[in-house]
């Protein structure tokens, strides 16, 4: 991400993904314990007003949030919780993951448990009460100003937002945003999905989007991509047809 927009660093960015089940709250969880890591200011924003999660994943009490700041009910500084987790290594992660079966998966968000992140602290801005009207609400002036006031305040603004095809929540804080990344789950996100994501960012003008995360890679999988990997992999032989756009990406398949 650091090194996407070298010239002009992204401070604001945007997390989504394509529909729900696909983990960009756990992506956004392990971004900003990371971006803390490596000695930067770091605020976290729960822009899903709808299912917010990031309370569960990072440990702390569901209070007021964004929503009381928009409505001028508080202050940034009554609401923003500073949280962080004790230190762990790749191993914890991966392993974590990798111990979860086909048979046990649930449709669930992708979300973890909270445990085994790095180490570091991270101001929180919980979702607060969920408003009637969440796209109007993310559409005012007002959001603006408090996305602008937190900008000012840390180094990088990470916005956790409602998945994209699902409502339309998310975007005007994707014409906010300096940029975005979009998630994508093994075995949950289509090819289909995918396209009708890539048809409908394009229609929205003026949307940095710097790269797709492909989440809930299992340590087998991850094992097949290493230094082995380079230019002499390509060659001029025939490829197998690709499979067809709706059916799911399979567990197993290895990209050629």
């Amino acid at each position: 991400i650091e090194l996407a927009r070298i010239d002009q660093p992204a401070r604001t960015l945007v997390v989504s993904s394509a529909m729900p089940g696909e983990g960009k709250s756990t992506i956004v969880r392990n971004l900003a314990l990371a971006f803390s890591e490596s000695g930067k200011r770091v605020a976290v924003v729960e822009g899903d007003l709808r299912h917010p999660t990031l309370a569960g994943l990072f440990g702390v009490s569901i209070g007021r949030g964004f929503t009381e700041v928009l409505r001028r009910e508080a202050t940034l500084e009554d609401v923003m919780l500073l949280v962080g987790s004790a230190p762990a290594g790749l191993d914890d992660f991966v392993g974590a993951h990798a111990s979860i079966t086909d048979e046990h998966r649930t449709p669930g968000n992708g979300n973890g448990n909270g445990r085994g992140a790095p180490g570091g602290t991270v101001s929180l801005l919980l979702a607060g009460q969920r408003p009637a009207n969440p796209p109007a609400v993310l559409s005012s002036g007002r959001v603006v100003e408090v996305l602008n006031e937190l900008r000012d305040a840390y180094d990088i603004v990470l916005i956790d937002s409602a998945p994209l095809l699902a409502v339309t929540d998310t975007v005007p804080l994707l014409r906010y945003a300096d940029a975005s990344v979009f998630v994508g789950r093994l075995g949950v996100t289509t090819r289909d999905t995918a396209k009708r994501l890539a048809e409908f960012l394009a229609r929205v003008p003026a949307v940095d989007v710097l790269g797709v995360v492909a989440n809930d890679l299992s340590r087998l999988e991850a094992s097949g991509y290493g230094y082995g990997y380079g230019y002499g992999e390509y060659s001029d032989e025939p490829q197998p047809e690709r499979a067809s756009l709706a059916r799911p990406v399979s567990r197993v398949e290895q990209p050629h």
